[in-house]
């Protein structure tokens, strides 16, 4: 495993295994601010899912079922993780949905 600061002091690791056909990507998000009210980001972590400004969650649900990706989200009270594994050769397909949930979840 390599691990690397970007340009913007992101800290990132990588592991390559050459002999596989798949790809994993986990981005964590740091989250330093306390929740408000209990349970506050378990719901928000819910929604990211349920729709973006492109695709209804209907939509999202067969775009990765098509293409055998498997997104998900995790929270706890200190990060919010997004990740998704699949085929090689649908990693900019993957990537692209990563970015519009981030980018424009519609919760």
């Amino acid at each position: 495993m390599r691990e690397f600061n970007l340009k913007n002091n992101i800290r990132a690791c990588v592991k390559e295994n050459k002999n596989t056909p798949r790809v994993a990507l986990t981005l964590n998000f740091s989250i330093t601010k306390p929740e408000k009210y209990s349970g506050e980001y378990s719901i928000m972590n819910r929604l990211l899912l349920k729709g973006t400004e492109k695709y209804s969650a209907e939509e999202l649900s067969a775009i990765l079922d098509e293409n055998a990706i498997d997104f998900s989200t995790e929270m706890k009270s200190d990060y919010l993780r997004f990740r998704f594994v699949c085929l090689n050769e649908d990693f900019e397909k993957a990537l692209s949905i990563l970015k519009e949930v981030i980018l424009h979840s519609t919760f």
